[in-house]
C-alpha cells in the first residue's frame, strides 16, 4: 500500500491513525452471505484484487487495483474497504471507490462531484468526494475518490448497467470493470473472504504490509519465465504499414505454456488488430516456467512485442 495511497484512505476516513483505539465488529451469521454481497465464484475478468494487513494499524484491506475502463484519455476505476485484524468479522460499512484520470491536461475540477448511474435509475451523488493531483510523463494524473456506504457500493456492483459522472463527465463501466467489482464485493463476506483467500498463491512483505495475491510477478520468483520458443506474429492486414509497439501481458503456467485467455494489451482497443495476432500464436510460445523453491510456478509476464511491416 503505497504512502499516497494511504493518506488518501486517511482523508476518506477508511484507515484509523496508527494507534487508534479499535472496535471489535459484530461476528455476522455463518451461512449465505449478507443480503446483496455476490456469492463466490469464478469471475470473468483479469484485474488485480491485492488482500493486505498492515502491522502498525493493526487494519486489513482488500483492495481492487486500477483497472483500465477506458483508453483515451486513460481512465481507470479502483475499490477498497479496511476491516479491523486480518480478516473481517463483519461485511464493511463503506468502500471507497475512485476514478483515476491520466491525461495530458486535468480534467475534472477542483471540488469534483461524483454521482452514480445505475441500470436507469435516478443518480446516486456520492457525500464526500476528495481529489489528489499527481505529475507524471504522460500529464497530469487526478484520483477523485468517493467513501461509498455498503448498500450504494453493492448497487453498482451488481448492476447489469452503469455510468461513473465525475462533473459533467460520463464514464460507463464495461461488464469487464463490473465483473471485478463484483469479485471485490463478494469478499465483503467473512466466508467469501475465506474463500477468495484460499485461492491465493503469494504472501509477501511490503513497505510493513503483510500482502496475498493469486499470481506470481517477475520480482516475487527465484527465476522467472525464459522465453524458449516464440513464433511470431503476423503484422496486420487493414491498418497502416509503420513500426508499432505493442505492450502485452500474460500468465505462464506451471508447464511453460502460456494461457492464452489471459493476454491483454495496455491499449486493448487501440491495439486489438495486434492482440488478435498475438492470440493466434501464443499457444504456440514456450517457456522455462518461473520457479520459487524449485518448484514451478504461474508467473505474469509483461513485455512489449514490436510489429515491423518489413518483416516476412
Amino acid at each position: 500500500m503505497r504512502l499516497s495511497r494511504l493518506l488518501l484512505l486517511l482523508a476518506l476516513g477508511t484507515v484509523p491513525a496508527v494507534g487508534a483505539a479499535q472496535r471489535p465488529a459484530r461476528a455476522a451469521t455463518p451461512g449465505t452471505p449478507p443480503a446483496g454481497i455476490p456469492a463466490r465464484r469464478e469471475f470473468r475478468h483479469r484485474e488485480t484484487i491485492l488482500v493486505e494487513y498492515h502491522e502498525a494499524s493493526g487494519y486489513g484491506a482488500v483492495e481492487l487495483r486500477p483497472a483500465l475502463v477506458a483508453e483515451s484519455p486513460e481512465v481507470r476505476v479502483q475499490a477498497l474497504f479496511t476491516f479491523p485484524g486480518r480478516r473481517p468479522a463483519a461485511p464493511p460499512a463503506q468502500v471507497s471507490f475512485a476514478v483515476v484520470s491520466t491525461a495530458p491536461s486535468a480534467r475534472f475540477t477542483d471540488a469534483p462531484r461524483l454521482s452514480l448511474l445505475v441500470d436507469g435509475a435516478r443518480p446516486i451523488r456520492a457525500a464526500t468526494v476528495v481529489k489528489q493531483v499527481g505529475h507524471v510523463p504522460e500529464g497530469v494524473r487526478e484520483t477523485v475518490a468517493a467513501r461509498l456506504p455498503r448498500a450504494t457500493f453493492l448497487r453498482l456492483a451488481t448492476a447489469e448497467r452503469a455510468t461513473v459522472v465525475v462533473d459533467s463527465i460520463e464514464i460507463p463501466l464495461g461488464e469487464t470493470s463490473l465483473e471485478a467489482l463484483r469479485d471485490l464485493a463478494s469478499r465483503m463476506s467473512p466466508a467469501g473472504f475465506e474463500a477468495a483467500l484460499a485461492a491465493h498463491e503469494v504472501t509477501e512483505q511490503v513497505e510493513g504490509f503483510t500482502r496475498h495475491k493469486v499470481l506470481y510477478e517477475a520480482g516475487d520468483v527465484d527465476s522467472v519465465a525464459r522465453p524458449t520458443l516464440l513464433a511470431r506474429a503476423r503484422f496486420p492486414a487493414g491498418v497502416p504499414r509503420t513500426m508499432r509497439y505493442v505492450r502485452v501481458e500474460f500468465v505462464v503456467d506451471t508447464l511453460g505454456r502460456v494461457e492464452v485467455e489471459t493476454l491483454r494489451g495496455q491499449s486493448p482497443t487501440a491495439d486489438a488488430p495486434f492482440l488478435a495476432e498475438l492470440r493466434a500464436v501464443a499457444p504456440l510460445w514456450e517457456f522455462a516456467p518461473a520457479r520459487v523453491g524449485g518448484r514451478a510456478v504461474r508467473q505474469i509476464v509483461r513485455q512489449e512485442v514490436v510489429f515491423d511491416p518489413l518483416d516476412r
